[in-house]
Order: C-alpha cells, then structure tokens, then sequence
C-alpha cells in the first residue's frame, strides 16, 4: 500500500471510531514492540442475527496472523477476509472460540505493516437471552508471537421483541397451565409470525386461551413441540399471549427453556427468546442430626438450650430459590439456617426459646421448597434436665436395722457399731453412677445395694455425702445430698398409760414417755411378741391401722381375739431417734370373750347399728366406748319403735338388730364390743319387722350384698331398695336388693325397708 493511501486511511479509521463510539485502548506493552488497534461496525443491532466487519490496524512491527474472539454465548455462522491487504484466510478454533485469519502462503503481500490496515467479516447470532452489551476480541500475531494487547470492542443489542412464560417455577410430571406474551418492542416492521416451542419430555394436554392487541391464531404442532401464532400485523408495542395446560417432564431441570421465535411482517427474523422454566423433580430432605437416633434422653446443651440440628437438601439451589423451614413445636424457634457445602445442602438449627419440661418429646421439621414440594423429618427422645431422683436413702446398723430418720438426722442408738448405705435413686436415663461418702471414704454408688459396714465405733457423729450423675446427653444431669448421723446414747424413760380390756381387746389411753432427743415410737409386746408404733399413728385424726392394731388420736386399741376369755400381758417400751429401746412397763389383763368392731361417726347425722351382740346394752356404756369424746360428744340419740312406727328420744338402751340416729359434735370412733352369734344352746338371733316402714341394723362385721342379708324375706314381700344414710355426704343411698344386683351392706349400718307384710329377718352367717 503506498504512502498516498496511507494518510486518508487513518483519518478514516479516526472518524469510525469516533462515530463508532468505541472506547480507546491503551495498549500493554509487556517487552513486545507489537501493537494494533481494530473497529467494527455496527455497533448498535436490532436483529439477532448480524454481520459484523473489522478493521484492524497494526500500528508498529508485522502482522500475519489476527484472532476475531467471539463474545460467550454467541453462535457462529461464516467469516470472510476482505483481502484489503494481502490474501488471509481462516478457521474455527474452538478451543478459543474464536476464528483465526492468517496471511496464506503465496500472498503478495507477506505481511500487515506498520500503519497499514486490513479487513474481516464475522456473521454470527446473539443468544437467545441477549445481554444488553457484548465484546469481541481482537489479538494480533507476528509469526506466533501475540501483542500481548487484546483489543476489545463492545457491540450492543436493541432487541425488537420480548417474551415471558408464568410459571417459571413447576413440580416435575405435574400439569400447569402456563401463560406465554409476546410483545413487539421496536420492529417498525411489525410482528406477523410467533412460533413458540416447548421442551423435549413434556406433554400438550390442551390450548386454555389466547388473545392479544389483534386477532391471532394457534396451530400446535406436535411433532415440532410447537405452537405458531399468527395473524394481522402487530405494531410497535401490540403484543399477544396463549395460555396452554402442559404436564412437565418426569426429571428436575434448571432450567429447561422453552423458545419463543418472531418474524416481522417480511419474513425478517427478529429473534428468538429463551423462556427459562425450572423443573424442581425431587422433594427436599430433612436429616436430623441431634439429637441422635440412639439419644434415649436429651438435656440441655450449648447455651442451656435443647437443640434440634440438621441439614435440609433440595435438588434445587437453595441460595437461590430458598426453602421455608418449620417445626411442629412452637416452643422453638430456628436460630441457625447456614450454606453448607454447596448450594444444594443447608445447615439448620432449631432452639427452645420458652421453658421444656421433662417427658416426651416428638420434634418434626418440616421443609417446603420454592415450587412447594414438601419433605420431612420426625425424632422421637425424652427430655431429662431433672437431677437423679431419691427413692430412698437408708442408713443401717450392724445388724441391718434401718436408723430412724428425724429432723433431717439419722440417728444412731447407744449400741450401734456400723453403718452402712442403702439408697435406691430413679431417673429415667440410666444408669446412674456416683459415690457415696461417709466422712471421707466413699464407695461406688450401686442402685438399691448397701455399702460395706462403715466403723462408728466411738463416733457421734457421721457425715453422710451422696453424689450422682445420670446418662442424659449431651449435658449429665448430677444430684448431691448430705446428711447427718448423730448418736443418741440416752435411752427414753418408762411410759405411762391406762388399760381398758374390751371384748377380744384392750384400749389403751394417755400413752407417754419422756426422751433426751425424742420419742420416736413405742413397742408393744403382746405375750413376747412386739409390735412396733409409730407416734405419727398416735397422733393420726383419723382411725389408722398399724399391723393388727388400731390407732386415732393418742388412744391405741389392741386386737386380742386369740386371748379372748383368758390372761394377756401388755408391756410398753419407749423408742428413741437413736433406736434405743427404755424400760418397759408390764401390765397383765383379763381380756373378755367375744370381739370388738370400730365404726366410724362422722360430724352431724349418723345412721348405725352394733354389729355384734353388746356384752351390756345400756346406751351409757356404749357410749363409754366413744374413743375420744364418750358420750359427752353426743348431742341426740334416736331409735325407732318399729311396731308403733314412733320414734324414742335418747333410748336408755342400744341392741343389735335395731338402727340409731345418732348426731354427733365432732368426728369420732365407737368401739362395739360382743359377741357377733348367741352362745349356745341358743338359736340364732331373729328379728321381727312389721308391716310398713322400718329401721333395721345391719348385724354383720363383713361386707355382704344385700340380696344375701334380705334372703330370708319373702320375695315380694317388701319394697326393693333399702335406704341407707351416707353420713360423709349427709345424703340418702338407695341399696337394690335385687338378685342379679352387686349393691352391698357395711358393717355397723342401719338400713329402712317397707314391708307389705309381717316377717322375720333371719341373717345369714357369712
């Protein structure tokens, strides 16, 4: 090229570039004297589909060989030398994605030199997602030796359509109905064909609806996966949409797109949309981790929290299209939810934020995806932040003989040489492991097992230390108690009381003894044989049982019915907190035949009836058998005549047979001493009831059905139910005496019954 073409061809490449709006490049020179500078035009295309021509300039040294580097994306379709310098030719190099323009052997011209120029056409098709700007390359070689100064041009896109698809986010092998618009964004030319395409896999189940700016029309074309719109011309900014019902494809996919593709009125192809659609094929999985499959028992951890932790996995980019996260409990509350390794995996942790008391706990976190999918999982464990819990704890001598436990002490007697431990503990997360302390020496801590003997000789004093922590994860949950053992060397004095024989019994009154520390309980010997009472039975208000004993209110009643007619000697010992037995005290009696019966006499309104024989019965000394008031707790007595069918005030005499009202001031115990059969050669006891209402007693000490009690009645001859007062409630039972009825009589109640007739009850021996 000679020097006259020189000048006007570089005012010609400034004004491209001036009018090219290219942006200059300041070249890197890098120990290589090589530098070029290129333009193309048009920098601006409405059309995917586009020519672009560079000019390339070398502007120091040769060149033989230039690269036109394609921008990401972008599909090639033909290159062409325009062969104004020298003769080039090309290839693809996709390794670069670029094409390679080389100077051929042969050419008249070897070289581009210095200040001269040559140029390229490159025809190639935007992506169908434009970007709103591109860049192409441009290296320059000498030989095999590159610039080192790629030159970049930016070109931009002016897309003349549009196209958007709703839902963009769908379940696999699910059916939707899937909204595609259209619209013509700048073609002047206008929009007269549509075709929209729809990915491989899915199914066309029905066209729902269209419509638009202008009347278009549909054809599906199935085998092309195709739906192709057309009809009059749509304007600038006109658009048209079709609605069609499709079931997605089978896998997940992200994203899988369908096509929208536009021609203008003259054939011209404006472009071609990519409508991305993701595909979400799975459903997310929950795994928890904590607490584990093998934790039995959960307590609090990090924080004094419980923590529920796990990841949560989608076939989906979490990052991108999230999950929604719960828990069944709303006593928790998420604290954690953190990227794990990649985007398809996600940390969680869940965390009380109210108080969690001990018991079972069923926890399920719940997971739903972007497209609604729904996975899940449930872990079962049982809260334990509960120390070890006392059974017991029992200090024994050398003989096994547990140490009474008083005021917080336990206490040794006089003659006590050893002490061992038993302790039994309850907790749910086992085992439980720990020591015991005597003082400084300890044993391993054995549930329900006592220590080895534990020298006190010579001690008065012992400290007692337990220590123990159960198996709950992932914090131990640890009890510690301490106690004391004291020595209680001083043995109680003698008691005193007062004896009243009874009928196969004896009552006992005014029991007391005096001790250093305290009394404990009393032992009674019946003949040698001891029975051991506690003073909380003394002391109980309600009649309470000890052994064949019974104890209310400071007053004991002895069971003797294996002496009755014969000699019984009581004696009485007082026992200390140190289990140190004192002197007792001989009493010897003669214990009248027959047996004795407690009945209960609430406050207010009683209905009874002696359920024995009495020994004597006049009303006074019945009543002298009212354990803690007598008969002064007595405010009236009513018994019924139940031949006159008239009531008797306070009756200077009680029997068996008959029923009493009897209203008392406070709650007491009527002891009833006899016989419960006539001694023979008598016949057995029969009681006669007239014709209508009357008041009869129940004359057994057992529980028996009162079908059984009546059966000597005959049938038909009185009114079934019997009314019996419950003195508890102040309220009326209605007994049924029917045969197939399990209604029952107790002992010491009075019943009334209507008879049509005149009988004889005769009541059955039990």
């Amino acid at each position: 090229m000679n020097k006259e073409k020189i000048t006007p061809l570089v005012i010609t490449t400034l004004l491209l570039i001036s009018t090219l709006l290219v942006v200059a490049y300041k070249p890197i020179v890098s120990g290589n004297s090589l530098q070029h500078t290129a333009t193309l035009s048009p920098s601006i295309t409405p059309v995917p589909e586009v020519t672009y021509t560079f000019n390339v300039t070398c502007n120091s040294g040769s060149v033989n060989k230039t690269n036109i580097i394609l921008p990401s994306g972008f599909t090639k379709i033909s290159a062409q030398a325009l062969n104004d310098t020298g003769n080039w030719e090309f290839s693809w190099v996709s390794g670069t994605n670029s094409y390679n323009f080389s100077i051929a052997a042969g050419s008249p011209t070897p070289n581009l030199e210095a200040n001269h120029w040559t140029g390229f056409r490159v025809t190639v098709q935007w992506p169908a997602v434009p970007p709103t700007t591109a860049r192409f390359g441009v290296d320059a070689f000498s030989q095999d030796t590159a610039s080192n100064n790629t030159f970049w041009l930016t070109v931009t896109f002016n897309p003349q359509l549009s196209a958007t698809i709703t839902p963009s986010l769908v379940k696999s092998n699910t059916s939707y109905n899937f909204n595609v618009t259209v619209v013509n964004l700048a073609s002047s030319a206008g929009l007269g064909t549509v075709n929209v395409t729809y990915p491989a896999g899915w199914t066309f189940n029905a066209i729902v609806n269209y419509g638009g700016s202008r009347s278009w029309s549909i054809v599906h074309d199935a085998s092309a996966r195709t739906f192709k719109l057309s009809g009059p011309n749509l304007l600038a900014n006109e658009y048209f949409w079709i609605q069609v019902n499709m079931t997605t494809q089978s896998s997940g996919v992200d994203p899988v797109n369908w096509d929208a593709l536009a021609w203008d009125i003259s054939g011209t192809f404006l472009g071609n949309r990519s409508l991305s659609v993701t595909v979400d094929g799975q459903n997310p999985t929950v795994t928890i981790n904590q607490p584990g499959s093998d934790v039995n028992y959960y307590s609090v951890g990090s924080g004094k929290r419980i923590w529920i932790n796990g990841t949560v996995s989608d076939d989906l980019n979490i990052t991108k299209y999230g999950v929604t996260l719960t828990i069944n409990d709303t006593r928790f509350e998420r604290l954690v939810y953190a990227k794990g390794a990649n985007h398809l995996t996600y940390n969680f942790a869940f965390a009380n934020k109210t108080a969690i008391q001990d018991g079972k706990l069923t926890v399920k976190v719940t997971a739903m995806d972007a497209s609604g999918r729904v996975g899940s999982a449930e872990r079962s464990t049982t809260i334990d932040n509960s120390a070890p819990q006392m059974v017991y704890v029992k200090a024994l001598d050398q003989g096994n003989v547990e140490l009474p436990y008083v005021s917080d002490v336990y206490w040794m007697g006089a003659d006590t040489t050893e002490i061992k431990v038993k302790a039994a503990f309850y907790n749910p997360a086992a085992p439980i492991t720990g020591r015991i302390y005597l003082n400084s020496t300890y044993e391993v801590f054995t549930n329900e097992t006592a220590t080895s003997g534990f020298n006190v000789t010579g001690s008065n004093y012992v400290v007692l230390k337990i220590t123990l922590v159960d198996s709950a994860t992932p914090t131990q949950n640890n009890f510690t108690g301490t106690w004391e053992i004291k020595r209680d060397r001083v043995k109680p004095s003698a008691p005193t009381f007062t004896v009243q024989p009874i009928c196969g019994g004896a009552i006992i009154r005014g029991l007391t003894a005096t001790d250093n520390v305290g009394v404990l309980s009393f032992k009674v010997y019946i003949n040698g044989t001891p029975v051991t009472v506690p003073l909380t039975s003394l002391q109980a208000q309600t009649l309470t049982s000890v052994g064949s004993h019974r104890t209310f209110s400071g007053i004991l009643v002895l069971n003797l019915t294996s002496y009755a007619g014969e000699t019984a000697n009581i004696t009485i010992a007082a026992v200390d907190y140190g289990a140190n037995e004192g002197t007792g005290v001989s009493t010897l009696i003669s214990v009248p035949k027959g047996t004795w019966y407690p009945i209960v006499l609430h406050q207010k309104w009683n209905l009874v009836s002696l359920p024995l024989i009495p020994n004597n019965t006049a009303t006074s000394n019945i009543y002298s058998l009212i354990l803690k008031q007598d008969a002064a707790g007595v405010t009236v007595t009513y018994g019924f005549d139940n031949t006159a069918k008239s009531w008797v005030m306070n009756p200077t005499t009680m029997t068996d047979g008959k029923g009493y009202w009897i209203y008392m001031k406070a709650y007491d115990v009527l002891i009833v001493q006899g016989l419960p059969t006539p001694e023979p050669p008598a016949l057995p006891t029969t009681y006669h009831l007239p014709a209508g209402w009357c008041l009869v007693g129940f004359t057994e000490t057992v529980n028996m059905c009162a079908h059984d009690y009546v059966e000597s009645l005959e049938p038909g001859s009185y009114f079934r139910w019997l009314y019996v007062w419950d003195a508890a409630t102040q309220s009326w039972i209605m007994v049924d005496t029917k045969e197939d009825s399990s209604d029952m009589l107790y002992p010491g109640q009075a019943f009334w019954i209507y008879l049509y007739t005149d009988q004889d009850l005769i009541p059955p021996i039990p």
